[in-house]
């Protein structure tokens, strides 16, 4: 006999799972995640803040479902017989006949399960079956309808209960929190009642100045009485410091807004120090007493403080806002954390004053004298510089944009790594001054001195260089080729201006071509 050989096929391997299907699942997965968490943080957010609307709108929900279940629960049950009929027929019935019929039925089934399942069933109990199946149908579906209705029913109401906890505990919470500020408001008013009393004491120890002064004018004519500088003894300014050294900054009520003001301030120092500035004292006196007094934080808002003599005085930290400063000396003033925002500080002696991570937002600055002032992280937005004197000054870090240097002599400044985007620098000089890292987009320097400026990683989009003069100054042909104009700018070097003329001809146009 011959042998026959069976060829059977290889079973096929799995197939293996592609890597870029990998890889696109992946990032499926990654991206629906994001998309949860941005959904997640925007449903918190949303949630905060209209907690009361949620809640009512979930209550009225919640009983709007209820009275419609109870409502067709009981449509259901009064149609229950048109229903029934309707859905399965005119033999359903009550559900008694259901259970004799199904007990004679299930007997008769059993005996013929094993002749070839109903085959051979007589036309009556073929018609019984018949008859059974409905009423079968009718009380398993209201059954089910029934227990369906009390599941609801049932996770309404503890739905509701759960809920209701969680209001109840959020509004505690609510509770605690505005207790706890109607706490910190009282703590803060009865710190403001006990400065009453030092108030009192600085009323004394301002009669004394008043005593000592008039002792130094006997003998004196109006006329020297008017002009004449006095001096306090060593005793007095002693007492000074000590008071200025008790009054502590506290958050106090804000009129304006009947809240608890943002950031502790002492309006006490702020009192002191407008009452002395008013004082016919002679320099010496006022340098002893800003070297020995404390006025940190004072609150000087809207202050009129012109012509006053500040010099090396501690301000830090202080509110400033809407103060008027001009003509003052504030040499060497120390004004860190400050906030100096609409402030007048026309013809002010700002030399080496510390304005560091101050807040000078549209502060004039008209003609005020700089020099050597430091301004490191400074907020200047909109600010004024127009004919100030700005040698040496440090701008680095600090936030120019939108502000105003016209006019302004602004020699071997340091701007590294500042914002002056949108501002105007027409005119001004900047001779040797350091644009290292900062943005200059969108600002005009038309007319300006831009001699020895140094312009390293600096953005010169947009930048207006029109009729000024860049002699030596360390500009690249791309940073020049993002200018909007360089006409008639003076100082470039003639291998890079010829290379300017042949790549971007348009920045030598007149502005009115």
């Amino acid at each position: 006999m011959e042998q026959r050989t069976v060829q059977t096929s290889p079973t096929p391997l799995p197939p293996k799972k592609s890597k870029i299907a990998v890889e696109i699942s992946l990032k499926n997965i990654l991206t629906g995640v994001f998309i949860g968490v941005l959904i997640g943080i925007s449903g918190i957010l949303f949630y905060q803040g209209h907690f009361p609307q949620i809640i009512h709108a979930f209550y009225t929900a919640s009983w709007a479902v209820f009275g419609f279940l109870i409502f067709s629960f009981l449509l259901l049950l009064g149609f229950k017989s048109y229903i029934t009929k309707f859905i399965f027929g005119s033999k359903a019935e009550n559900l008694t006949d259901v259970l004799e019929d199904t007990q004679r039925i299930s007997e008769v089934i059993t005996d013929r399960l094993a002749d070839r399942l109903l085959a051979d069933l007589s036309i009556e109990e073929r018609g019984k079956i018949k008859t059974i199946l409905p009423r079968l149908a009718n009380w398993f579906f209201w059954g089910r309808l029934r227990n369906w209705w009390w599941q609801w029913i049932l996770g309404i109401f503890v739905s509701l209960g759960g809920i209701t906890g969680t209001v109840l505990l959020m509004n505690q919470n609510e509770l605690l929190n505005n207790q706890n500020d109607l706490i910190k408001r009282q703590m803060s008013l009865e710190e403001a009642s006990r400065r009453g009393a030092l108030i009192m004491l600085m009323s004394n120890l301002m009669d004394k100045v008043d005593k000592e002064i008039e002792t130094q004018q006997i003998g004196l004519s109006l006329q020297a009485r008017d002009t004449t500088r006095f001096r306090l003894s060593q005793s007095l300014i002693g007492q000074i410091a000590a008071l200025s050294h008790s009054f502590k900054p506290y958050r106090y009520m804000d009129v304006t807004t009947d809240t608890l003001m943002s950031k502790p301030l002492s309006p006490e120092k702020g009192h002191l120090l407008k009452t002395l500035v008013q004082l016919p004292l002679d320099t010496i006196t006022f340098n002893k007493i800003y070297k020995l007094s404390s006025f940190q934080s004072a609150s000087l808002m809207g202050a009129d403080l012109k012509n006053s003599y500040l010099v090396g005085i501690d301000l830090t930290y202080s509110d400033l806002t809407g103060a008027d400063l001009g003509g003052a000396n504030l040499n060497h003033a120390l004004l860190w954390s400050s906030d100096l925002s609409n402030a007048g500080l026309r013809w002010a002696n700002l030399k080496s004053a510390k304005f560091h991570a101050a807040i000078l937002n549209n502060t004039n600055f008209f003609a005020a004298d700089v020099d050597s002032a430091i301004f490191s992280g400074a907020d200047l937005r909109g600010s004024s510089f127009i004919r100030a004197s700005c040698k040496g000054t440090y701008f680095g870090e600090a936030y120019l944009n939108k502000t105003n240097f016209q006019y302004a002599d602004v020699i071997e400044a340091e701007f590294t790594a500042t914002d002056l985007s949108d501002s105007n620098l027409k005119n001004a000089k900047f001779n040797g001054s350091s644009f290292s890292s900062s943005d200059l987009s969108r600002s005009n320097f038309e007319g300006s001195d831009l001699s020895d400026a140094i312009f390293k990683w600096t953005n010169m989009t947009q930048v207006n260089l029109a009729q000024s003069n860049l002699c030596e100054t360390e500009l690249t042909i791309k940073q020049l080729q993002k200018c909007s104009s360089l006409y008639e700018s003076k100082g470039l070097d003639e291998e890079m201006e010829k290379a300017l003329r042949t790549m971007s001809p348009h920045l030598f146009l007149s502005p009115k071509q």
